[in-house]
C-alpha cells in the first residue's frame, strides 16, 4: 500500500514538477520575448532620435548632423520657382534669390565661400560660361579682341569670337571653367553656341566651328565631370543628338519660344508673339531633346498675363522648368 501510495505521489509529484517547469520554461521564452521587444523599441528610438535631432561642437571636430533626409525635402520645398537666370545681375545677396531653387548667375564675382552660402540653403547654382562670344566689359576683353569674327546683332557689348582658336579653347577649359569648377558650382550653363548656326552658310567654317564645340564640351566634360546645360543653340543641339553625341550635355534651355524681342522705329525693344510656324518649331525640339533623357528649361521674355498663363499650362503639362522675365537684361528678381 505504502508503494502504491508512494508512487502515485510520486506520479503527482512528478506532474507537478513537469507542470511547475513548464511554467518556467514559459516564463524564460516570455522574459527572452520582452527582452527582444525592448530591445528592438529601444533601436527603434534611438534611430528615430538620430534622425530627427542635431549633434552640434564648437571645436573643428565632425558634426553630426540628422534629419539629413527631412531637412533635404524641407530645402527643396521651400521654393517658390524651380528656375531663374539673373546673369545681369552684380553680386547678391542669398536672400535676394530666395524663391528660387536653381539659380543661373554669373559667378565672377563670387567666391567659392558664396556659392557654399547658396548651396547651404538649398539652392542649385547654374554658372554662366560664354562660350561663342567676347564681351567688351570682360577683363580679358583685350587680350582676344584679335579674335573676334563680327558684331553680334542687337548686343553691343558681344562680338562673335572664333572658337576654332587654341588660345581661346585653352582658356575656356583651363581657366574660366577650372576658376568656376574650383568655386563647387553644379552646372556650366553655356551660351552662344549660336554662334554654329550664325556660320551655317560658310561650308568650311561652319564644319570647323562643330568639331571645334565638339571639342570644348569634351574637355569640359572630362576634366570636370560637370553638368553642361547649353542655353539656345538648337541648331548645334540637334546635330549633337543626330550624331548621337548628346551625352556630351546634360539639359538645354531655350529662349523666345511663344514670344520672341524686335526693335521698333524709335529703337525701343517690344516683346511680341512669335509666329505659329516658329512656336511648333520650337516645340517639336524641345519634344526631341525630352526624347534624348535631356533636362529642358525655356526663358520667356513676357509681360502680357495672357501668354504667362499660356506659357504656365505648357510646361505644366510637358514637365519643362520655366523662367519668365520682363527684360531681357535678365538684371531682376521677378515674381513668375
Amino acid at each position: 500500500m505504502s508503494n502504491n501510495y508512494d508512487e502515485k505521489n510520486y506520479n503527482k509529484m512528478g506532474k507537478c514538477i513537469g507542470r511547475k517547469n513548464k511554467v518556467i520554461r514559459n516564463n524564460s521564452i516570455n522574459n527572452k520575448s520582452k527582452i527582444i521587444f525592448l530591445f528592438v523599441l529601444l533601436v527603434i528610438i534611438i534611430c528615430g532620435g538620430i534622425l530627427g535631432c542635431k549633434v552640434m561642437s564648437n571645436n573643428g571636430v565632425n558634426f553630426l548632423k540628422c534629419g539629413i533626409m527631412k531637412n533635404k525635402d524641407l530645402r527643396e520645398n521651400k521654393f517658390k520657382y524651380e528656375f531663374g537666370i539673373f546673369t545681369g545681375m552684380d553680386k547678391s545677396s542669398v536672400s535676394k534669390f530666395k524663391d528660387y531653387k536653381i539659380i543661373v548667375i554669373d559667378t565672377t564675382d563670387y567666391s567659392k565661400q558664396d556659392i557654399e552660402k547658396f548651396k547651404k540653403e538649398g539652392h542649385v547654382v547654374y554658372s554662366y560660361l560664354n562660350v561663342g562670344s567676347l564681351e567688351t566689359f570682360r577683363n580679358y576683353y583685350d587680350e582676344f579682341k584679335d579674335k573676334t569674327l563680327g558684331d553680334y546683332a542687337g548686343w553691343d557689348n558681344e562680338e562673335w569670337i572664333d572658337v576654332t582658336n587654341k588660345d581661346w579653347q585653352d582658356f575656356i577649359i583651363n581657366s574660366l571653367a577650372k576658376e568656376m569648377s574650383e568655386k563647387k558650382v553644379d552646372a556650366f550653363f553655356i551660351d552662344n553656341m549660336d554662334i554654329y548656326y550664325n556660320f551655317k552658310d560658310d561650308a568650311s567654317k561652319k564644319t570647323q566651328i562643330y568639331s571645334s564645340l565638339v571639342k570644348i564640351l569634351q574637355n569640359l566634360k572630362e576634366k570636370y565631370r560637370q553638368k553642361i546645360i547649353i542655353n539656345g543653340g538648337d541648331f548645334f543641339v540637334q546635330q549633337l543628338i543626330d550624331e548621337k553625341k548628346s551625352e556630351l550635355i546634360d539639359g538645354i534651355n531655350q529662349e523666345s519660344v511663344f514670344n520672341t524681342a524686335v526693335t521698333d522705329a524709335d529703337g525701343k525693344v517690344q516683346f511680341v508673339n512669335q509666329k505659329p510656324e516658329d512656336r511648333e518649331y520650337f516645340f517639336e525640339y524641345i519634344n526631341k531633346c525630352k526624347k534624348n533623357m535631356l533636362d529642358v528649361s525655356i526663358t520667356e521674355y513676357v509681360k502680357d498675363v495672357k501668354t504667362k498663363k499660356e506659357i504656365k499650362n505648357y510646361c505644366k503639362k510637358n514637365k519643362v522648368k520655366y523662367f519668365i522675365s520682363s527684360t531681357l537684361k535678365l538684371n531682376k528678381v521677378v515674381a513668375q
